[in-house]
């Protein structure tokens, strides 16, 4: 939560800062995973595995072999909107597409990053290498190649949005 009032901070006066963090806060995901609601927490690893398997399929079998789930990177990513493991460039052009695009956005900046990775990631041999990783991303990121993979990710809206309103938004 911190990062995202940082972030605000640092482009806006104290009030409207506060204004967009309620706001950005009260968005479904956000405001899940804020509140630790671990039932529609793990629904939405469920949603992003199912898309990560799709996207992409061999990174997923890799993480599937040493035992590495969503848990150990999506809830840092969505936490802090990226603002915590890229830079701030990038993290500010991903925030300016959520606010656009909406929460399924998260999942195919989460995905485009895993793609963008995708070669270093099949190299980790074990659990413990991989989340050492995901604790400190390189700083070295060609943003624009990072976006380009984004949008080549295929997240499905109306699959996301019906997910979300069958599963979390009713559970």
């Amino acid at each position: 939560m911190n990062n995202i009032a940082a972030v605000l901070l640092l482009n806006m006066d104290l009030e409207p800062a506060f204004i967009g963090f309620a706001n950005l806060i009260n968005r479904s995901i956000l405001m899940n995973f804020f509140a630790l609601r671990l039932d529609k927490i793990n629904q939405y690893y469920k949603l992003f595995q199912y898309f990560f398997s799709e996207n992409l399929p061999k990174l997923c079998n890799h993480f599937r072999e040493i035992d590495l789930t969503p848990k150990f990177y999506l809830m840092q990513w969505i936490l802090s909107l990226f603002s915590n493991s890229l830079p701030l460039d990038i993290s500010s052009r991903i925030w300016d597409v959520y606010l656009m695009d909406g929460d399924v956005f998260l999942f195919r900046a989460a995905l485009g990053l895993l793609k963008y990775f995708e070669s270093h990631l099949m190299t980790f041999n074990d659990f413990t290498e991989a989340a050492q990783f995901f604790n400190k991303l390189p700083d070295d990121i060609d943003c624009d190649r990072l976006f380009d993979l984004i949008k080549s990710i295929s997240v499905s809206r109306s699959k996301f949005k019906k997910f979300c309103d069958k599963f979390i938004e009713n559970s």
